[in-house]
Order: structure tokens, then C-alpha cells, then sequence
């Protein structure tokens, strides 16, 4: 075990699920390592449970901020997290967020620090040369999965190209708040 965070406190292994109070609500599974910064930020949200804990400011689509309390931004993170497990399994995962900054995109990062997986951001290309970039960052980086918000599938495959798209060395999601994740290739 180690200090991975530099807080002077172990990383703790919790050997059954019902050990570990955040584990049991994630449903995460046996033997998943828990590390100092994931008991933080899910007491964090349990104690500011009714509390605003993230504001988004409005952009040009919508007229009113959307404010998470700690309950609300837990559970779609839990349900985000659970949802990643049963399509992308319970070992250690590496996945690209191609989403533009929002509600979607808000959750999604919530489930990857809950559940101890990495996220690379990044933005959809535009059109141009920033394809062939998307393309080396998406393969350098080794993902198990691209997740595209849904409403802007159609978009990156305009942008990059169906033979690019098939470049791509991962699995292929699609990801909306209502509907969930959606495998769209490979």
C-alpha cells in the first residue's frame, strides 16, 4: 500500500464490499482499491447532500444555470459508474471523453474519479487538420472506450470520416444523461 495523494494515509484495499460504505453505494467490486482521494470526494457529496456543490453557468442553448446538490451529482455519477462496469468491466479502464463541457460531461468525470478511472478529455475536431490529431490522441492514449456524447455522434463522424472512424483502436460509445451508454462500434 501506498501514499498515492501524499496525506500521510494508506491507500485502503477493501477486501469485501461491505467494508466500505462508498463501495457498497457505487456497487463497486471485491477488491477495488479505494484511494484517499475517492473516500474524500464521496464524503464530500454525502455531507453536502442537499447543499449546491456545482453550479453550470448557461451558455447560448439554455436559459438557466443547472445546479447539482451533493445527492443529485452522487447519484448520476453512481449511475454513470455503474453503467461504464457493466459495459466496459470492473478493471482498471482508460477512457476519452470527447464532450463538449456540460451536464453529460459533468457526471461523466464524477463517475471516473468515483470509480478510479482515468479520463483523457478531449475536444470533438473541428474540421481540418485537427482529425488527424483526434485520431493519434484518441490511439496514443490506448483507451478502452471513446465516449461520445450522443447528440454529437453524427458530428464526429462528419468530421473525422467513417474510415477514420474505424482507425480508431477502441470500443465506441455514445452517452446521454437519459438513455445512458450506447455501443456504436467496435
Amino acid at each position: 500500500m501506498c501514499d498515492a495523494f501524499g496525506t500521510g494515509e494508506p491507500e485502503r484495499v477493501y477486501p469485501r464490499l461491505a467494508e466500505s460504505p462508498a463501495q457498497v453505494a457505487c456497487g463497486w467490486q471485491i477488491g477495488v482499491v479505494m484511494t484517499a482521494l475517492q473516500d474524500a470526494l464521496f464524503a464530500r457529496l454525502e455531507q453536502r447532500n442537499s447543499d449546491s456543490v456545482l453550479t453550470l453557468l448557461p451558455d447560448l442553448r439554455s436559459a438557466d444555470p443547472v445546479h447539482f446538490n451533493g445527492s443529485a451529482l452522487r447519484a448520476s455519477a453512481q449511475r454513470c459508474l455503474y453503467e461504464w462496469q457493466e459495459n466496459l468491466g470492473t478493471r482498471p479502464q482508460r477512457v476519452v471523453l470527447a464532450m463538449p463541457f456540460g451536464e453529460a460531461f459533468i457526471v461523466s468525470l464524477f463517475a471516473a474519479l468515483l470509480g478510479g478511472i482515468t479520463v483523457v478529455p478531449i475536444a470533438l475536431p473541428r474540421a481540418g487538420r485537427e482529425s488527424e490529431r483526434f485520431r493519434h490522441i484518441v490511439n496514443d492514449c490506448r483507451p478502452t472506450a471513446l465516449i461520445v456524447e450522443k447528440g454529437n455522434w453524427r458530428l464526429l463522424v462528419k468530421r473525422l470520416g467513417n474510415p477514420q472512424i474505424q482507425e480508431l483502436m477502441c470500443a465506441l460509445y455514445t452517452y446521454d444523461l437519459e438513455s445512458g451508454l450506447a455501443l456504436v462500434g467496435r
